[in-house]
């Protein structure tokens, strides 16, 4: 059974939180987005290693089969490496879903604390205007081409399959 959604009244209260003064509540906020930002930074550029070594380990393999002057695999062996190339896309991708959606909770959490510092509220850093526009709340769905980018992969993946099996 699912848990009913969260409204304010039902929201936790943290009474340690309540004591605190503003500024140091905001100096919290501060804190805890720099560790998001910290986080954000390191989910994007796992995701950025995986995609150049699938492509460097696929494109290295095509070289050095296409630069062969007689196949020298059997075909028993060439089917080995196609399972071993699928299971590394699977594994990829995998982790590509998962680093996804982490990646999408990380900067909503962003927002989140950008909220709390009153980044969206008028006149608060600027007169007249917040200092973030309304699109800049979208922040969490935004950055999905890094994942998009695992499919250059495996259409490196592929190529190295049609070299392996006609070249």
């Amino acid at each position: 059974m699912a848990n009913p959604p969260l409204t304010n009244s039902s929201l936790p209260f943290s009474s340690f939180a309540a004591t605190l003064p503003d500024p140091q509540k905001a100096e919290i906020v501060r804190d805890v987005y720099k560790k998001h930002a910290t986080e954000l930074l390191a989910i994007e550029e796992a995701q950025q290693k995986l995609t150049l070594l699938l492509l460097a380990v696929f494109g290295a393999g095509a070289s050095f089969l296409s630069a062969e002057k007689k196949p020298s695999l059997s075909d028993p062996a060439k089917a080995g490496l196609t399972l071993v190339v699928l299971s590394i896309l699977w594994v990829g991708l995998r982790y590509t879903k998962r680093r996804d959606l982490a990646r999408s909770s990380v900067r909503d959490l962003l927002v989140d604390c950008e909220k709390a510092l009153g980044l969206f509220d008028m006149d608060v850093y600027s007169r007249g205007l917040p200092l973030y526009s309304k699109p800049r709340q979208e922040f969490a769905s935004k950055g999905g081409w890094l994942s998009s980018n695992f499919w250059i992969a495996a259409l490196a993946a592929l190529g190295f399959l049609v070299v392996l099996w006609v070249a």
